[in-house]
This record gives structure tokens, sequence and C-alpha cells, in this order.
């Protein structure tokens, strides 16, 4: 099984904030691999923040499709020979945060009922 996840987001904030506030919950966990490529080392995942340019804040609303229109994909890849297991509950992870902060998620993969179902934030 092919372990590449790819985590649609919808934060609604420029990438510098989005990553200010996975820094601030991973800490020391969280490290820069590259500059300016958005790569980062979190505890057993290596994350790839990409800007698409499909992003599209109106077709974003959609609700079946409107994820292939979010701002940002967190590309996923597990970090050195950590077990499928644990890599799935390290992206779990991630996702409970996301959903913490009221950040709108889909995730895309071969194994995606493992994960938690998507979550599309609302505005109260």
């Amino acid at each position: 099984m092919n372990p590449e996840c790819q985590i649609h987001v919808n934060p609604n904030i420029v990438v510098d904030d989005l990553l200010n506030i996975l820094s601030n919950h991973y800490g020391e966990h969280f490290r820069v691999n590259k500059k300016y490529s958005f790569v980062y080392e979190l505890d057993k995942l290596s994350v790839y923040i990409d800007e698409p340019d499909e992003y599209d804040p109106e077709k974003a609303k959609i609700t079946d499709t409107g994820f292939l229109y979010y701002q940002y994909i967190l590309e996923v890849d597990p970090v050195g020979s950590i077990e499928f297991d644990e890599y799935v509950a390290a992206i779990n992870h991630l996702l409970e945060f996301l959903k913490s902060c009221n950040i709108s998620f889909t995730a895309a993969c071969e194994y995606e009922e493992m994960l938690l179902e998507p979550y599309v934030a609302t505005s109260n």
C-alpha cells in the first residue's frame, strides 16, 4: 500500500500563519528541512505544504468536491522505518489538531477508512 497521503486544508490564513500554528503545536518536533520549500519533519511525518494553482474560495464551498479547491495541500509521507499503524496514528493526530483549530480538511489516500472523517469548519 502506498503510504503517501494528501490532506487538503482550507484554513483561510496565509501559509506563514499555518506554519506558526503547526510549529506551536508540534514544538521541538517541528523543524524545517529546506528553507522556502515548506518541508517539515514532524515526530513521525514529513509534510510538504503545497499552494495549488486550483485554489478557489468559491468552489471550495461545494459540498462533495470543494476540497479539490482548498487553499493548501499537505503532502504527508512517513519518516524513517515507522510502522504503518504508528504512521496512521500520527496522521490522525495531525487531523485532530486541524479539527481543534477549526481548519477544514479532507484526507485523500489509499487507507482513508483508517483516518478521521473529512471535516468542514462552519462559521458561527
